[in-house]
């Protein structure tokens, strides 16, 4: 509901076909026409129209884009979010400078491409020995 999505270079590559020289020349080219955000670091992309097109004035929406922001690990995008919607004149009930300042950020990893456990490393080799 927030336009900001976990979208590593890995899964662009797979998904679209292309390489990655390409995938970040089309990446730096819709920079260029301010459509979108990317945080390398954070390998997360922030569609900087969603919010224009994407009304936040429900209730259950409001809580639903407060829940998602604290999940964005990039302070940045989190930043460029809140100005835009400051500048439709939504208001949302989310202070990043207070969160930073005690400490609250519980940006939980659940993205399904976290680090396979050893156990699954394990597995994998076996599986690979017997073909």
């Amino acid at each position: 509901q927030c336009g900001i999505y976990e979208l590593p270079m890995r899964i662009i590559e797979t998904e679209t076909g292309y390489d990655e020289v390409l995938i970040d020349k089309l990446l730096t080219k819709f920079e260029e026409y301010e459509k979108i955000v990317y945080d390398k670091s954070t390998k997360e992309i922030y569609i900087k129209n969603w919010t224009k097109h994407n009304k936040i004035s429900s209730f259950k929406v409001k809580k639903c884009v407060e829940k998602e922001l604290s999940k964005v690990k990039s302070k940045n995008l989190i930043k460029l979010f809140l100005d835009e919607i400051s500048k439709l004149g939504y208001e949302i009930d989310y202070n990043l400078e207070t969160k930073e300042n005690r400490g609250e950020n519980n940006f939980k990893d659940e993205s399904i491409y976290s680090k396979p456990t050893d156990e699954q490393l394990e597995e994998a080799r076996r599986l690979l020995d017997k073909i």
